[in-house]
């Protein structure tokens, strides 16, 4: 499935905060002593601490009215003094009046405000003129996608790769290279379409809407008779009487609950309990591992952390697919290598608490989904 814009920018933001994570600190260059990261999210060096650049040097323009925006305000009320010592010049439309030559922002004027649109066709009205309401995410993403497909129909044509000398755009609808017309690309022909020159398979689309006939119907139902050893009747293939009667004797001598348990209507006293608590507790157990899961976990390895991790796998168990909206609750990070040290984010994965628990017990088996 193809990722959006926004979760493509979400994951990239997400893998450069484990990177800037992972490296390592270094002391603000003012001499405060705190530690901060070399780089920024957008990669630029930095070497202070926020607000720590300027710490003993001399503010320049102590004086009156030395703020940005005092010194905005001068410069802005002098340009307006030059602006109108310039000679006037009309407005190009045709309406009689003067205005300055260039406007504040230095750039060249040639009409009055809202002249430069008078005799002219703009079109069909915005949708703030008309007073409707705003665009539904629908609506703007289907225009969207009309305006896109316009362009890549006014495109120049390219021929198809095939040969079979027909015209295409140069791209698909979801604005990917195009090579082939669809339909004619050989590769997917041979792998998704069943024909008689690529396999010996029977081809059941050459089939549909015909009958068969009585002697392929005789065929069938001798095979499936001779595979299966049953009779054919309107709900299905049925097993034989004798057949029946054998699963039901081993279905019995298979089945030990309810009353055929010899432990049925029996417990175990106190002491029987505290003993085999005993016998199966600690390195006695068969699932001891030398207690490593009393072991604390590495550095680094905290809660902004495992939401990173978590944010990364769209917070979702990668084993049964299971979400935390789902759950209920906040899903856990497993250790796919079982080293509580190697905070490595390649060896983290997000996993619910069942699936978690299975890998405890599966370590030789790999953590993939389900």
């Amino acid at each position: 499935m193809r990722l959006t814009n926004s979760e493509y920018g979400k994951r990239r933001r997400a893998r450069r905060r484990l990177e800037l994570e992972q490296m390592p600190k270094v002391a603000c260059a003012c001499g405060c002593g705190q530690m901060i990261t070399p780089e920024s999210p957008g990669g630029a060096k930095i070497r202070y601490v926020k607000g720590h650049g300027a710490r003993g040097k001399p503010k320049p323009n102590k004086g009156k009215g030395s703020t940005p925006e005092e010194r905005s305000q001068r410069f802005f009320k002098k340009r307006k003094a030059e602006i109108e010592q310039m000679p006037k010049i009309p407005c190009e439309c045709g309406c009689g009046e003067m205005i300055a030559p260039i406007g504040v922002d230095g750039r060249k004027r040639r009409f009055v405000f809202g002249h430069a649109t008078r005799g002219k066709k703009t079109g069909k009205p915005s949708w703030n003129r008309l007073g409707d309401k705003p665009l539904t995410k629908e609506e703007a993403a289907r225009r969207s996608r009309e305006k896109r497909w316009a362009r890549i129909e006014a495109m120049p044509k390219i021929p198809c790769a095939c040969g079979c000398g027909e015209m295409i755009p140069p791209f698909t609808k979801e604005f990917q290279p195009a090579t082939y017309k669809r339909g004619h690309n050989p590769y997917t022909e041979n792998r998704y379409r069943w024909t008689k020159e690529t396999t010996p398979r029977t081809n059941y689309s050459t089939r549909k809407g015909q009958k068969l006939s009585a002697e392929e119907i005789a065929r069938r139902t001798e095979t499936r008779r001779k595979n299966t050893g049953g009779r054919y009747t309107v709900g299905g293939w049925k097993h034989k009487p004798e057949t029946l009667q054998k699963y039901s004797i081993a279905v019995r001598k298979r089945d030990l609950t309810g009353e055929r348990n010899p432990f049925w209507g029996k417990t175990h006293t106190p002491e029987t309990r505290q003993l085999i608590s005993e016998r199966n507790s600690g390195s006695n157990s068969p699932a001891w591992k030398g207690g490593i899961s009393c072991l604390p976990y590495g550095p680094g390895f905290t809660r902004k952390f495992k939401r990173l991790i978590r944010e990364r796998d769209n917070f979702t168990c990668q084993r049964c697919g299971i979400t935390e909206a789902e759950y209920g609750r906040t899903l856990p990070v497993h250790h796919l290598d079982h080293d509580k040290n190697n905070n490595d984010p390649t060896n983290l994965v997000t996993a619910c608490p069942k699936c978690n628990v299975w890998a405890s017990y599966h370590r030789d088996e790999p953590f993939r989904p389900v």
